[in-house]
């Protein structure tokens, strides 16, 4: 059993590149549109999301937010392509999550007004996110 590792705040990006660079069947994330609007993922990032769209690799995207914030980053989310799906959802039970192949999870969790970052293979936990996330594709 693997028990959740703490990533330090400074090294949640590369991590989650590394993740994604590891990814062979799908990528699913969630992103909240205020957070992304203050602070932008970089074009690096993308890259790597489009690379892997283009091996063939399924990448899921739940965003959180209201429609002013979604249509101020239409254009960083929206990808046309066979391989990304994307899904807009309210404001409601936003959990940070990056799942690669449904075994590796990178997930924060909000401790006295800070986020804090873990990594975890543990089939527990990853099933519980999977299924958290899984249920919004359900009410699509």
């Amino acid at each position: 059993m693997f028990i959740p590792r703490e990533v330090d705040a400074s090294k949640i990006l590369i991590t989650a590149k590394r993740l994604i660079r590891s990814a062979r069947k799908n990528i699913r994330a969630t992103m909240n549109a205020a957070e992304e609007i203050e602070h932008p993922l970089p074009r690096e990032y993308f890259l790597l999301l489009h690379k892997k769209m283009n091996e063939g690799i399924l990448i899921q995207r739940v965003v959180f937010g209201n429609k002013k914030d979604l249509y101020k980053i239409k254009d960083r989310i929206e990808v046309n392509h066979p391989y990304y799906k994307f899904i807009s959802i309210g404001n409601r039970n936003y959990k940070r999550m990056l799942l690669i192949d449904d075994s590796k999870l990178l997930f924060s969790k909000k401790e006295k007004m800070r986020n804090r970052y873990f990594y975890t293979e543990n089939k527990k936990l990853v099933a519980d996110y999977k299924k958290y996330f899984k249920a919004f594709w359900k009410k699509k």
